[in-house]
């Protein structure tokens, strides 16, 4: 009985847990934010390649530091194949942080884009990322040893049973080819049937 009580406070946890709404991340790059890898001065635009532009997003995301001063105004610019993916104003004044830049949704997702940040201000701002050899990040034609932390955010405030359907939509990419959509659910399936189980097997000891 007492593994029983125990399995449905677990559940009615997660369901607390899983109803929460909050900001909730589309995609990161997955540079972690452990120095500063890119100064821009003023009017200088740094951009890098082969970044993924998830479906539904409607922010962009980078941690900013601004040498104890107000940051500077960046203007963002993201394309693919050549054409417009999104496109930004952040208006300055902010403090050293994470930055949060507003775009009009992404309605289809970006393979292999690239994100351009210049800096639209009067003094240098830095941008977090991690030092590693040249991936294709320039900041005007000067190759960088580093890469920039760039994170994508969905809209508004959503509880995590909203993203069963963008999760499976991405679930299968940069993954086997066989692997889409279906596999998501699949997997689902079988941890709500084995949750199910379990509960039903010790219920039905607890009963004899």
């Amino acid at each position: 009985m007492a593994a029983g009580l125990a399995m449905l406070a677990l559940a009615a946890g997660a369901a607390a847990v899983l109803s929460e709404r909050a900001p909730r991340l589309a995609y990161s790059n997955s540079v972690p934010v452990s120095s500063f890898a890119a100064v821009l001065a003023p009017g200088a635009q740094l951009c890098q390649p082969h970044q993924v532009i998830p479906a539904g997003a409607a922010s962009a995301q980078v941690f900013a530091g601004v040498y104890y001063r107000p940051g500077p105004p960046l203007d963002l610019v993201v394309r693919s194949g050549g054409l417009l993916v999104a496109a930004a104003h952040a208006a300055g004044g902010y403090p050293d942080r994470y930055l949060r830049i507003p775009v009009r949704e992404v309605r289809r997702t970006a393979q292999s884009a690239t994100v351009c940040l210049r800096n639209a201000g009067d003094h240098k701002v830095a941008l977090a990322g991690r030092r590693e050899p040249p991936s294709g990040t320039r900041i005007g034609r000067r190759a960088l040893q580093a890469r920039v932390y760039v994170a994508w955010f969905r809209p508004g405030r959503e509880a995590w049973w909203d993203l069963g359907r963008p999760i499976a939509q991405r679930f299968g990419v940069a993954k086997a080819g066989f692997m889409g959509t279906w596999t998501f659910w699949a997997v689902l399936g079988l941890v709500v049937a084995t949750w199910a189980l379990a509960l039903a097997t010790l219920v039905g000891r607890w009963r004899r």
